[in-house]
């Protein structure tokens, strides 16, 4: 087991990320003792989550310098997660009172896409056999469809959130979810494609 620890500036507060790896198996817990004091528990639970989603996501778009493959891919997953970033990040303790317990949820299925394309790309900076690297290709094409299309759909959900945060955030939430679907255009297209295969 090795243990990872970043430390990221968000919000005038450093995070402190750690990620536990056993094996391909990645864990990561923000220490919510860095996170702003905020009266509500829901509230510190919640914001918890959106610090942490923005803490990784942060974390994995810095490896996009170090990909040595699928860089094509993996170039499309971090243009999606800086829009995941730049539509949680203006959230702060002013909009506590619009969050309900039901976002805890979503948050928390979107933090865990976040944690899959952190995985992935990190796979994606290790040198690979040549051979390894044409057999898994569609294996990996795969697997970055799939990650974004969910954190569309988590995107979708908070997009939906009508009246719960404030009408600027919601416009943040909104092109964020805008972008993401603009970038998924051709992981959509080819799932559709594999599912007609499929059912052949």
């Amino acid at each position: 087991m090795v243990a990872y620890v970043f430390s990221v500036y968000h919000r005038g507060v450093v995070y402190r990320v750690f990620s536990t790896v056993v094996e391909s198996h990645h864990e990561f817990v923000t220490d919510r003792s860095c996170t702003p004091h905020l009266t509500d528990t829901t509230t510190i639970l919640t914001m918890a989550e959106i610090n942490a989603i923005v803490c990784i996501a942060i974390v994995a778009i810095e490896l996009g310098g170090n990909c040595r493959q699928n860089t094509r891919n993996s170039n499309r997953l971090i243009k999606c997660l800086q829009a995941v970033k730049d539509s949680l990040e203006p959230i702060d303790s002013a909009e506590h009172d619009r969050i309900q317990v039901s976002h805890e949820n979503t948050l928390r299925q979107l933090k865990y896409a976040i944690k899959q394309a952190h995985a992935l790309l990190e796979k994606q900076t290790k040198p690979q056999n040549p051979v390894l690297k044409c057999l898994g290709c569609m294996d990996f094409k795969g697997q970055f469809d799939q990650i974004q299309i969910q954190i569309q759909a988590h995107l979708q959900t908070l997009n939906l959130s009508v009246g719960v945060f404030s009408e600027v955030q919601m416009q943040k939430i909104k092109d964020g979810l805008n972008v993401v679907k603009w970038l998924n255009r051709e992981a959509l297209i080819h799932n559709m494609r594999r599912a007609n295969r499929g059912s052949i």
